[in-house]
């Protein structure tokens, strides 16, 4: 996301980024759901891979919109809050040259020395500012991505078309299975995707300049980082939810609490099935998102980035 553009702006740029990572990368999320679920995800038909492709790239394009918009927003909060607190200056300042508050921000970023009409102070989120919102915008967007995975996840277990699926999860005690998993999950890679590689790119470029001169040599372990961290972190929830979304009926698996103990029964890598699968589907979608937001972002809106 950019705090140079709006709300709807953000949550434009978040679909389409959304939209294309999920096409490049179904074929591993299915795998990962199959191994999950302890089912067979080795398949002749490419085809197969794609179930529910419809309800995933909803669900990416849509959370990723939901996420861009809430971080932006909430980042351009927080700044704006920060910018007229006239505590932050330091007294000792000249009105006419810049200075570094030490106390404030521990040496590390300019700040004006007296605030001029009209001024716009420049700040840096704290990485736990940045952590917290991205979670937040994370959590948020499962009250969408939460029925939409279920849809995918039950397509990608049983096929059939769109329709019959929505039909056979429409009611109320099934609509938000999973819910819970749903939102530490998606907390957990919004921090991940959104958050991390950032911090990274940027303290590689000022702490090791001559090895990383561009971005884009920056975003490989940016992105690398940003994936080990999403994936590991979130996945015991999101093979709970899983587990969950793929057994409606509870024949196997009951509540949320429920679901980790039989989970859990088998040791706890069991909590890590197909973890593999998703850190690959992450340091590739965790590269894409971070490159293509800025680009798309710029094509959409050039006037933003002027």
């Amino acid at each position: 996301m950019s705090t140079k553009l709006t709300g709807l702006q953000n949550a434009h740029v978040g679909v389409t980024v959304g939209v294309i990572e999920v096409l490049c990368c179904q074929p591993l999320n299915y795998c990962k759901n199959m191994r999950q679920q302890g089912l067979s995800w080795r398949t002749s038909d490419p085809r197969r891979m794609y179930r529910g492709l419809g309800a995933a790239s909803v669900n990416m394009g849509s959370c990723t919109m939901i996420q861009f918009a809430i971080d932006g927003s909430l980042k351009r909060m927080a700044l704006s809050s920060s910018g007229h607190d006239d505590d932050d200056y330091d007294d000792d300042c000249d009105d006419d040259y810049d200075c570094y508050d030490n106390h404030h921000h521990g040496g590390g970023r300019r700040r004006r020395g007296r605030r001029e009409e009209g001024e716009e102070e420049e700040r840096r989120l704290s990485v736990r500012e940045e952590m917290g919102i991205g979670f937040a915008a994370g959590a948020t967007s499962a009250l969408a991505g939460s029925p939409l995975t279920l849809i995918m996840i039950q397509q990608q277990v049983r096929g059939g078309r769109t329709i019959d699926t929505i039909r056979r999860i429409s009611a109320p005690r099934h609509v938000y299975r999973g819910f819970v998993g749903v939102a530490m999950r998606e907390g957990l890679w919004t921090c991940g995707y959104l958050c991390l590689p950032p911090v990274v790119t940027r303290t590689l470029r000022e702490s090791y300049p001559g090895q990383f001169d561009a971005d884009a040599k920056a975003r490989v372990p940016a992105a690398l980082i940003g994936g080990l961290f999403a994936c590991y972190l979130s996945h015991p929830f999101d093979t709970i939810k899983t587990c969950m979304q793929g057994d409606i009926e509870r024949r196997c698996y009951g509540t949320f609490t429920e679901t980790a103990r039989k989970i859990g029964e088998n040791g706890y890598t069991a909590f890590y099935r197909g973890a593999s699968f998703r850190y690959g589907r992450m340091v590739c979608a965790v590269y894409l998102i971070d490159s293509l937001q800025g680009v798309i972002g710029s094509r959409l809106y050039p006037n933003a980035f002027k």
